[in-house]
């Protein structure tokens, strides 16, 4: 029984990659976004322009959070998402300065 629930644990890790344990699965791709991502044929290239520099810690959760949802759809459909990171300033675009605020407001 045991070896049972180990090969199901296992096989679904290797499908999905990861569980989403929220409450209300922001993490997961919904069925549609599965169904559309089945038909597109077409080559699609996302541009990320948040690489590089040194980035407040929002920035580096939103960072990490456009990764993990761009290989999702790239394991959805691995010819059609082609995904280029690029460093803003490489580009000739130019850092601007953000603060993050606390839910109270604070910086």
């Amino acid at each position: 029984m045991t070896a049972c629930i180990n090969i199901l644990l296992i096989s679904l890790w290797l499908h999905h990659g990861r569980w989403d344990l929220t409450a209300d699965h922001r993490y997961t791709i919904s069925p549609a976004t599965e169904e559309l991502m089945a038909k597109v044929d077409a080559e699609m290239t996302v541009q990320v322009l948040l690489e590089g520099g040194q980035m407040n810690s929002g920035f580096q959760r939103l960072n990490q959070a456009t990764e993990d949802l761009l290989d999702e759809l790239h394991s959805l459909n691995s010819h059609c998402v082609v995904v280029s990171g690029e460093v803003p300033t490489n580009l000739g675009l130019q850092p601007i300065m953000v603060h993050e605020r606390s839910k109270k407001g604070q910086m």
